[in-house]
């Protein structure tokens, strides 16, 4: 499928991850020791849902400390240029993720895997596709309608 370039939406994503550890900061609701920061970095957004992240990411400690080259306002800064300008994306530095929650992508996803896992469980009832005994994939697939 061809991407429009000039309908592609920027935007800055974060999530929370785990950078550091440190033992002395273990407790009953964090045994390792985990210090978290947040991760930012960039996402284009078809009109579809299909999500596109750039690899440039900003990592921020919990305490506001960067510890990466790029800020997480510099980030916003070059979305909303890239709003502006709706260049081409270099793919070589863009990844496909998870389309966006109940758009058309993220519903057809859905379609395609539950579309697999009914014919391999159809494979499965007629003796065309050894399984595992006792295993029922029909507890995973969704009737259709």
């Amino acid at each position: 499928m061809e991407l429009n370039y000039s309908k592609l939406f920027y935007f800055v994503r974060t999530d929370i991850v785990v950078i550091d550890h440190n033992s002395e900061m273990a407790d009953m609701s964090n045994p390792d020791g985990a210090i978290h920061g947040d991760a930012d970095y960039i996402v284009a957004e078809t009109p579809t849902g299909r999500r596109f992240a750039h690899d440039i990411t900003a990592i921020t400690r919990s305490n506001g400390h960067t510890e990466s080259k790029v800020s997480s306002l510099r980030l916003e800064e070059l979305a909303f240029h890239l709003n502006e300008t709706k260049p081409d994306l270099d793919m070589t530095h863009w990844e496909e993720i998870d389309p966006c929650y109940g758009s058309e992508a993220f519903i057809s996803q859905d379609t395609e895997k539950n579309n697999r896992l009914r014919e391999i469980q159809e494979g499965v009832d007629c003796g065309e596709i050894p399984f595992a005994e006792g295993f029922n994939l029909s507890l995973h697939v969704v009737a259709p309608l």
